[in-house]
């Protein structure tokens, strides 16, 4: 480990970026609020991305929004192509001065990302834009990231930033916590992404879950609302469900047993609002 980065770069085009985040113990950021509010660091050279016009871009089209790495958290709260879901999740999550010298791909690098934020990245089903080390653009959703089943490691090349999908016309999320009090960090949280068909039954749903498990996030498919309308008694059931498919870890913040509780009860939650956001309930 070491205390203090011994080298500092700031690249104006990517690149540059890329040619410096090869570097052993390189980590390339914009801002650096969240990672350098650490009292060690492991690594000994800092690339600076606020210069690199492309990644402090957000840009909307038909299809979704492109957020670009180097973007304040702050800079997404303020979009107004942002979903108000993501947006909650961040100003849940952190707090003014954070956001203000924190950037999306700051956000992602880190062993433990903003738990709210990250699961509604999840919930989103949002995809992590990078440039390979041979330059060749990458796209990978952010679960496989977070879990390790992508053939790309997250910090594999430069991370350029993210990608939102458009929500359907009958697609909702919704998200939940617990803390010891309002303003604390969460100590289990769910959000959850339901669509429904046409006659207005589950088509797909699941659910990502922070603080139930040794991994930042996991993700859970909901399998008994498939084909079922989106009522109390169906979500009661898929809740129910919940706590014997999580492995949390007991810490001061609370044992193994009462994060599966957590878990059941933020995921019910979780799912009340999305039906609530689809009119059915």
């Amino acid at each position: 480990m070491t205390s203090k980065p011994t080298n500092y770069y700031r690249p104006a085009t990517r690149d540059e970026a890329l040619a410096l985040v090869g570097e052993p113990d390189a980590i390339a950021v914009a801002g650096g609020a969240l990672l350098f509010g650490r009292l060690e660091l492991p690594y000994t050279t800092v690339i600076d991305l606020q210069d690199v016009p492309e990644l402090n871009e957000i840009a909307a089209d038909e299809h979704g929004v492109t957020i670009g790495a180097a973007v304040r958290l702050q800079d997404v709260v303020e979009s107004d192509d942002v979903p108000a879901f993501l947006k909650r999740s961040l100003t849940r999550a952190l707090p003014l001065n954070i956001r203000n010298g924190a950037s999306v791909g700051e956000s992602l690098m880190l062993d433990q990302p903003p738990r709210e934020w990250l699961a509604a990245l999840v919930a989103h089903d949002a995809g992590v834009l990078r440039l390979l080390p041979d330059g060749q653009p990458a796209a990978d959703g952010i679960a496989s990231l977070m879990d390790g089943s992508s053939p790309h490691p997250l910090r594999t090349g430069l991370l350029t930033g993210i990608f939102i999908p458009s929500l359907g016309p009958r697609e909702a999320h919704g998200a939940a916590y617990v803390s010891r009090t309002p303003a604390d960090e969460a100590i289990v949280n769910a959000a959850v992404h339901v669509q429904l068909n046409e006659a207005g039954l589950v088509d797909a749903a699941f659910a990502a879950l922070c603080g139930a498990s040794a991994q930042p996030v996991i993700s859970l498919y909901l399998d008994t609302l498939t084909g079922n309308a989106l009522n109390e008694a169906n979500i009661h059931r898929a809740a129910d469900s919940v706590p014997a498919r999580v492995e949390p870890v007991s810490d001061f913040l609370g044992s193994a047993e009462y994060r599966r509780e957590m878990a059941r009860v933020t995921v019910k939650r979780a799912l009340l609002e999305a039906a609530s956001a689809l009119g059915v309930l």
